[in-house]
């Protein structure tokens, strides 16, 4: 079985809960490391098939302040082997809606990965419509 790394940055709480969902929804499909960013090595990203990134969006369009180091890290690495895709929090009042997702999107893509699919969003509630939509993304990755 694939393996998956799941990492996450989270203040409020609603973007673990979207990580601990997708965990869930894709635990059938790949053997699934759910990681908080602050924990998060360049290797846990190195030994997975699939990169699954999470960061929730604050002030104009930046990364939540633990995902920044693991951002800053693919600027090293060699992700030429690996499918990722990139999920996130925001709130659709702002210009920058979910623009972290935007920004591991592009790391992500600059250190060779395969994005998989557009970004997952999230604006400002896990309502039962968000987890639906988290669903039909988590089915396709």
């Amino acid at each position: 079985m694939e393996k998956a790394v799941i990492v996450y940055g989270s203040v409020t709480g609603l973007n673990e809960e979207i990580a601990y969902t997708l965990a869930k929804e894709i635990e059938n499909k790949y053997e699934v490391r759910l990681i908080d960013a602050l924990d998060a090595m360049p290797q846990d990203l190195e030994n997975a098939d699939v990169l699954l990134l999470g960061s929730s969006t604050w002030g104009v369009g930046h990364l939540q302040m633990d995902m920044i180091p693991v951002n800053d890290s693919l600027q090293n690495m060699d992700l030429k082997s690996k499918r990722a895709a990139a999920f996130g929090v925001g709130d659709s009042a702002y210009k920058k809606y979910c623009y972290a997702v935007i920004i591991l999107e592009k790391s992500l893509k600059s250190a060779g990965a395969q994005i998989i699919q557009k970004g997952y969003r999230c604006d400002k509630y896990f309502d039962d419509e968000a987890r639906a939509r988290l669903k039909e993304w988590a089915a396709k990755l």
